[in-house]
């Protein structure tokens, strides 16, 4: 989610895990109290925060190790099957942070977080983080930055957003 506004709508969907997500990350963005506030609130207030803080920085990061490791055994391989979390989707996920780390690296700020398989190619979304000032230099750049590594993938534009597409045979 690279915007505020896109985050909070990703927060209202229905369901109880949404509602578990939105009621943490409530208690975690809680300014903190005033100096004249009682030892009550205080208390409440930290306590509210320090568990948001442990589900987003402990249960969290566990949660995705466990459902990884899980899913790929039988009747739980069915599960998350579309999802980075699902074992199957682990060659993909490390490709994709692989792709981030050589742009951050350079210092163009693109996220690639989505995609789809494909036949023959798999298709991986990316968008800029802050739009560039000179979109085409700094597409070009990103291409050629991921053509030194990843010789074998192609390169789309599309507007102020990117595809890469990687071959089959690689995934």
């Amino acid at each position: 989610m690279s915007d505020n506004k896109s985050f909070q709508k990703y927060l209202q969907k229905p369901g109880i895990w949404y509602f578990i997500i939105r009621t943490f990350y409530r208690w975690f963005n809680t300014p903190k109290p005033k100096k004249t506030a009682s030892d009550k609130e205080f208390f409440f207030w930290g306590t509210k925060w320090y568990i948001a803080r442990w589900f987003f920085t402990k249960a969290g990061p566990k949660y995705h190790e466990f459902i990884t490791w899980i899913t790929r055994f039988y009747p739980f391989s069915l599960l998350y099957k579309g999802s980075l979390i699902h074992a199957d989707n682990i060659k993909v996920k490390k490709l994709m942070n692989d792709l981030n780390d050589l742009a951050n690296k350079e210092g163009i700020y693109a996220t690639i977080n989505t995609g789809e398989w494909g036949r023959y190619f798999s298709t991986l979304h990316g968008y800029f983080e802050k739009k560039p000032k000179k979109l085409d230099k700094t597409m070009i750049e990103l291409e050629e930055i991921f053509l030194k590594k990843y010789p074998t993938f192609y390169f789309r534009r599309l507007n102020d957003k990117f595809d890469v597409l990687v071959p089959e045979k690689l995934l």
